[in-house]
């Protein structure tokens, strides 16, 4: 089994450890050194050279997808006669769909990436995100006549850089998974009501026993977020607004948000924002924090904050991990109510929703939590329980498995039916 992945967070990792628990044989293929998945492994802390559970390795497709186009020739060239060589019918084939669809930088690094893997027995390759790596993976799998599968997730698909480029991926794969009924809703809408037939949805789980348990600071209450990226999706002004208005309330609280952007200009933003709403002593902006950090410091919260929004371009979280561990952890949790977040949270029950980009909304949902601690502390119960019955980690791999298991249809694996999952490399 292959995942080409450009970088592996947190609830990716849980999942391979947990297959290879399961005695699956992996091989995981990273691009080499490369900002965003450097930024990735310091928030994560994955050691790529001391994975242990499995084999990581750093290759440089992605070089393939960024240099000139004039750099490209005479390699590019090369690299296609060798393939043409080794396989001749379907590099024919697949060199000549490219050219009409403008994609020959996936082939080739596709046909790059066959010569590094000569000696491995790869069975099925897996991508996380309909993004540039899921592209080269599915012709990577056309080029060894194995199944290519992909799960979608949030912007690889709101947002996609080429529309039709995403059409012709999910049509191409044997198997999509997707995080929420929300997106599988809207993948019909985008690509077409054919596509129903081979998406699934699949929850992503957490393992909830690994979390550490709710134990909240007895000396404030403290408000928690985390916004990998800051991207304007994350929401962290209607935060910042929201407490402006609960310390005009007259609540005494603290709220630290985690998360940054590559080159810190989003989280500078943040905090100047902060500091012109007179928030300098009840808001900190922590920058990245590593994920086990960060899990402590919502696990010593009052309330963790989730005030997810859409943005004009469409783009929105699918349904946030990070809630997910809140829930898992046993902190009350708030959030907007949007995309698939509904689908987690069960509102008055084991959460609270409001509605996205509304701060007085925002305000008095935590300010209920805050003024009303038997209500926070049955919330925190159900979501704990929610998580650990519909949300885990083994539940997931579970059904993760028993889709690969799944016979081929007469369309979907027809590029790839050379063994079953089963025997899968």
């Amino acid at each position: 089994m292959l995942y080409l992945l450009t970088f592996v967070p947190s609830y990716v990792e849980w999942e391979l450890r947990e297959l290879s628990r399961r005695g699956v044989p992996l091989c995981v293929v990273l691009p080499a050194p490369w900002p965003r998945a450097s930024m990735w492994d310091r928030i994560t802390g994955l050691d790529r050279d001391a994975a242990g559970a499995f084999d990581i390795r750093t290759a440089d497709f992605h070089a393939w997808l960024t240099q000139p186009a004039r750099s490209l020739a005479r390699p590019g060239a090369a690299m296609l006669a060798r393939l043409s060589r080794q396989r001749p019918r379907v590099t024919a084939r697949l060199a000549g769909r490219c050219l009409r669809e403008g994609a020959v930088r996936y082939l080739l690094a596709a046909g790059w990436l066959v010569e590094q893997l000569a000696r491995d027995d790869v069975g099925r390759v897996h991508a996380h995100f309909a993004t540039d790596a899921a592209c080269v993976g599915a012709l990577l799998a056309e080029l060894l006549g194995v199944p290519f599968t992909v799960t979608t997730h949030a912007s690889d698909i709101f947002v996609p850089r080429d529309r039709r480029r995403l059409r012709r991926l999910l049509t191409r794969a044997s198997r999509v998974f997707t995080i929420s009924s929300f997106n599988r809703a809207h993948l019909e809408r985008v690509v077409g009501v054919e596509i129903r037939r081979r998406v699934r949805v699949l929850h992503l789980g957490v393992d909830v026993e690994a979390l550490p348990r709710w134990s909240p600071a007895p000396d404030h209450f403290g408000i928690v977020s985390t916004a990998s990226g800051l991207g304007e999706k994350k929401g962290v002004p209607v935060l910042i607004e929201a407490c402006r208005l609960l310390k005009a309330r007259g609540l005494h609280f603290r709220c630290e948000v985690c998360g940054s952007d590559p080159r810190g200009q989003r989280v500078a933003e943040a905090r100047r924002l902060v500091r012109e709403r007179g928030l300098a002593g009840e808001v900190s902006l922590l920058g990245a924090v590593p994920w086990r950090t960060a899990q402590a410091l919502v696990s010593r919260s009052s309330v963790f904050v989730h005030p997810s929004l859409e943005t004009p371009e469409g783009d929105m979280d699918g349904i946030p991990v990070s809630l997910m561990e809140a829930m898992g952890i046993g902190v009350p949790v708030v959030a907007s109510r949007l995309s698939g977040i509904p689908e987690l949270i069960d509102d008055g029950r084991t959460g609270l929703l409001v509605p996205p980009g509304d701060a007085r909304a925002l305000a008095d949902a935590v300010e209920r939590l805050a003024r009303q601690p038997a209500l926070a502390a049955a919330i925190a119960r159900q979501a704990r329980q929610r998580v650990r019955e519909e949300f885990c980690l083994t539940r997931y791999v579970d059904r993760l498995l028993d889709v690969w298991r799944e016979p081929a249809s007469p369309d979907g694996d027809r590029a790839a039916t050379r063994t079953s999952w089963g025997t899968d490399g």
